[in-house]
């Protein structure tokens, strides 16, 4: 991760960007790319919550696993054959090269990793009674396999808070596991933001429950409103986070509202349901990809507000500014 943000050249980078080929794939998305997420902004001024700086570079992870045989880079970076390169979509840019070489293989090593933890918590969430549906995170027995959004991403923000920030937000899919080097992310508890704990150990991870885990229980488990702010005005801070989702056909309608309870438990699957245009009285489902397109949407629409909004600012300053020169 800090070999591929702070020594690769621009170039480098440019040649792995994840809309390469006019389609939107996993690769590296430029400082700038990430969205606004939170229309109140939670305390960044408006031109801070349009001016993060966030580098990544995203894999998206196959969940259904693969051969164990060993995988082999090529020159151009090319992984074939092995567990390591089945755990990676084959719509995925990398950067090529020396770079390559060495970046490819480690990161699919440790998606494969990933993709293991990620089905072992998929079992130990089924095998609890939290009441969850069965459900699949991608390939695992369930659903019908028609595509997964499972992501893994490599971010690098920015010294201070000004750039080096992510709005606040939950998260879209079932549950996302975090690794942080350096203190930045923050959770909202009892109406509070505290500091989640720095990653001591590679293997240390931060365990965070999302949107669909929230709909599937009814409320009785609470996706994790969160946000990340580099407090450091001299380092970059290094985040490796780990988004699994069910497949993407899956029901994200609670399992059985319990007995008594009002709208408020599910108030947010309604509210999820409204924003993707679906009418359960109507027998319409809101599914996996349906709540993660219309979020992605709500997040772009957002960020194109926001961008008119400060380009209109720019313009009535720029207008005021001549005319107290032509006064002048």
């Amino acid at each position: 991760l800090e070999r591929f943000h702070s020594r690769a050249s621009q170039r480098q980078k440019e040649h792995c960007h994840h809309a390469k080929d006019q389609t939107k794939v996993g690769g590296y998305f430029r400082a700038g790319e990430e969205p606004d997420y939170d229309a109140d902004a939670d305390g960044f001024s408006d031109e801070e919550a349009g001016n993060s700086r966030v580098e990544d570079f995203a894999v998206h992870l196959r969940m259904e696993g693969g051969s164990s045989a060993p995988a082999t880079a090529t020159d151009e970076g090319e992984v074939r054959g092995g567990r390591d390169a089945a755990a990676v979509w084959g719509n995925q840019q990398w950067p090529g090269g020396s770079l390559g070489r060495a970046f490819r293989p480690a990161v699919t090593r440790h998606a494969e990793a990933m993709v293991r933890a990620g089905h072992a918590l998929h079992r130990a969430l089924k095998a609890s009674r939290l009441g969850l549906r069965d459900y699949a995170v991608g390939g695992n027995g369930i659903g019908n396999g028609n595509g997964n959004a499972s992501l893994m991403r490599m971010l690098q923000y920015p010294p201070g808070a000004t750039h080096g920030h992510m709005q606040a937000h939950t998260d879209y899919e079932a549950f996302t596991l975090i690794h942080q080097q350096s203190r930045g992310l923050q959770v909202l508890q009892d109406g509070e933001w505290r500091w989640a704990p720095v990653s001591h150990s590679a293997g240390q991870y931060i365990l965070m429950a999302g949107d669909m885990l929230e709909f599937w229980t009814n409320g009785s488990v609470r996706a994790q409103r969160h946000r990340v702010c580099n407090e450091s005005r001299k380092e970059k801070r290094n985040s490796l986070v780990v988004f699994f989702a069910a497949d993407d056909d899956t029901d994200a309608s609670p399992v059985a509202p319990p007995e008594g309870e009002g709208e408020g438990r599910v108030g947010s699957y309604l509210a999820a349901c409204a924003k993707a245009g679906v009418r359960p009285e109507e027998d319409q489902r809101l599914t996996q990809v349906l709540h993660l397109n219309a979020r992605i949407h709500e997040a772009e629409a957002l960020t194109a507000k926001r961008r008119r909004r400060r380009e209109a600012d720019k313009d009535d300053g720029g207008a005021l500014e001549q005319g107290r020169t032509r006064m002048k």
